[in-house]
């Protein structure tokens, strides 16, 4: 078993979660030996987390959990002075919390953002090394005025992680089941399990007004990885490198079909977010990125050798990407799932209309008797409405078929290849056996969704056809003692 002095990191077992320290042993060297040799005896076993500030920092190490206790096993000799390079730069810092009497000894505290004005007033001693989201939801614990959780957080254990014969980082991610992954604001914890990265983490902290049914829908992350396929497939024509364009299309693939190791858990973001749709695109070139480095024999969260951004989201933006794949959903959605069924009920309403031609009966204005007709005429309109409410929809298919990929962020093109927009559209028809085309203005596909919106049109007047024709068979067959009693529908569950 490692001593307290050669010990470089210490896991934090507490009751939400386990957490690992990195100590700074050339920079602190008497806090890092007094802390793991602390942690050796046991003494912070059980010990609670006294005192949360929101956004600023969790305190704890005191056995008396008063705030007031705790001693090192140095005595009263000062461990060390704060060493001038090390800052509170960010969340994640552990610092000793010599603030107040007996603070000094054996308390600690976690930054839970950045905190400049503590810079050379407390000893940084460590910074968490994996387990970062356990810090994060320990922060956000309800508390009492005087800042002490509501409900105990505890340390159940304390113990030094010794190397042995693997890789430190392995055996903390094991512990912790997270993975430290990073992006231009710093390194963020996410589950071991799932292929998204810290993009796709820190919507999810920013956006939480959401509900399970807000979820993005699946039409549209499976049109993500067709469109990443696409993209692949196009880009290793202008030099992507031919083991990463394969990788990224067969990871993309798996989005597609819904199989393989990718699952729905990989993409938990939700609609509300960003207009562009940045985290969503994000979340996408995460999780193929991972994937495509797992195919390779990489490591998750290395960016290395697939990385989201330079070869997943090669010649792309979230602004002609969201878009792309707006239309690519719903040109499938439309023809894979709504036009069948219309077609469906269309046909049989039409059988309908000649199997009753011969039933006479009399016709209504404003719920007044008029003048006959057969309840076959009566089910052709019916059938009429749905001819012309799939015919209204399916005008809206060549203007959904245009687009925007290509146009990158304002619908220049700029950072794209020549004739890369056109070749995308084509590839896109490959996959998904629809034709699909490059729109011929990116700035009308970027700045506006005028096909989407004619789109929705159609789909609200097809809404409002079966809306009648659902409530006037309802009223046609009220009764039967006390209503019309026209029509006879089927009877599916009992009524009470």
């Amino acid at each position: 078993m490692a001593s307290g002095a050669d010990a470089e990191y210490v896991l934090l077992d507490t009751n939400m979660g386990q957490v690992v320290v990195e100590l700074y042993t050339d920079h602190a060297p008497r806090a890092c030996t007094n802390f793991a040799t602390l942690a050796l005896k046991g003494y912070y076993n059980g010990v609670v987390f006294h005192r949360i500030i929101k956004d600023f920092m969790i305190q704890g190490g005191d056995p008396t959990g008063t705030g007031r206790g705790g001693s090192s096993i140095y005595g009263e000799k000062p461990l060390d002075d704060p060493h001038p390079l090390l800052k509170h730069s960010g969340a994640g810092i552990i610092s000793m919390a010599n603030s107040g009497p007996k603070t000094e000894g054996s308390q600690f505290f976690i930054t839970l953002a950045p905190t400049p004005w503590l810079d050379g007033k407390h000893i940084i001693f460590g910074r968490i090394k994996s387990g970062m989201s356990i810090v994060q939801r320990i922060g956000l614990v309800e508390t009492d005025e005087s800042d002490r959780p509501v409900t105990k957080i505890i340390i159940r254990k304390a113990r030094v992680l010794e190397r042995g014969d693997g890789e430190i980082d392995d055996e903390a991610e094991a512990e912790s089941g997270t993975r430290t992954e990073t992006d231009a604001f710093g390194p963020v914890e996410v589950p071991n399990e799932r292929y998204y990265g810290a993009q796709t983490f820190r919507s999810l902290s920013n956006f939480k007004i959401n509900q399970p049914a807000d979820r993005m829908p699946e039409p549209i992350i499976k049109a993500f990885g067709v469109l990443k396929k696409a993209a692949a497939a196009v880009n290793m024509t202008y030099g992507l490198d031919e083991k990463i364009g394969n990788a990224i299309q067969q990871a993309a693939q798996e989005v597609i079909d819904g199989q393989g190791k990718i699952s729905s858990d990989d993409f938990p973001l939700v609609v509300w977010q960003t207009g562009s749709g940045t985290q969503s695109n994000m979340n996408a070139n995460e999780v193929i990125s991972n994937r495509a480095i797992e195919i390779l024999g990489g490591k998750l969260g290395t960016k290395s050798p697939v990385h989201p951004n330079d070869h997943v989201n090669m010649s792309a933006s979230s602004n002609d990407t969201f878009p792309t794949v707006m239309h690519i959903s719903a040109v499938l959605e439309i023809n894979q799932r709504l036009l069948p069924a219309l077609k469906s009920l269309h046909q049989a309403f039409v059988a309908k209309s000649h199997e009753f031609d011969q039933i006479i009966k009399i016709g209504r204005t404003h719920l007044q008797d008029a003048t006959p007709l057969t309840l076959g005429q009566e089910f052709s309109g019916y059938a009429t409405q749905l001819e012309f409410g799939i015919a209204r929809i399916e005008s809206t298919l060549p203007r959904l078929s245009l687009l925007a990929q290509g146009g990158t962020a304002v619908g220049t093109g700029l950072n794209t290849k020549i004739g890369f927009d056109v070749k995308v559209a084509e590839e896109v028809s490959r996959i998904t056996g629809y034709h699909f085309k490059t729109a011929p203005n990116k700035f009308e596909a970027l700045a506006a969704h005028d096909a989407i919106v004619e789109a929705s049109g159609a789909l609200n007047t097809l809404a409002a056809s079966l809306t009648k024709i659902a409530n006037d068979i309802r009223f046609l067959g009220s009764g039967p003692r006390c209503g019309l009693g026209e029509l006879s529908l089927p009877e599916n569950e009992p009524g009470i």
